[in-house]
């Protein structure tokens, strides 16, 4: 299974790790390709008139000077050697976008959220019923 990470709080998030940790649960082929800063709130937008860098930080592991839908674009149509069997991302606005990128493209996608208000995550009783990780999720 190919799996591809994003988010919109940049290539340093904290989120990025407990992503990648739950991701390397599932698979071995995990590819994180997330904006260089922060993009919080530009949800489904694309760069038009700026150019698009990236930079390689590991293995399968890329910052694009882009959107978070940028990013999902550049993984799948240019670093990917497939498409991705499922992309991860998170669930605010720009993770709605992100899931709709993937969507658009049959790519099944998880929005799921890192850390809430709640000091403990509660459990996604459908995901641990399919033997999943237990993270909160929403479709």
């Amino acid at each position: 299974m190919r799996i591809l990470i994003t988010n919109d709080d940049g290539i340093h998030s904290p989120g990025l790790a407990a992503c990648l940790e739950i991701a390397r649960t599932l698979s071995e082929e995990v590819w994180i390709v997330a904006p260089e800063i922060d993009q919080s709130g530009v949800s489904h937008s694309l760069s038009l008139n700026d150019p698009l860098r990236m930079r390689e930080v590991g293995e399968r592991h890329f910052a694009v000077k882009g959107t978070p839908t940028d990013c999902v674009i550049m993984g799948v149509r240019h670093l990917m050697k497939a498409k991705p069997d499922l992309v991860l991302s998170g669930w605010s606005g720009s993770g709605e976008g992100r899931a709709l990128s993937a969507a658009r493209s049959a790519i099944p996608r998880r929005s799921s959220a890192a850390a809430t208000r709640r000091r403990t995550p509660a459990p996604d009783s459908r995901a641990r019923a399919n033997g999943e990780p237990d993270v909160r999720t929403r479709p």
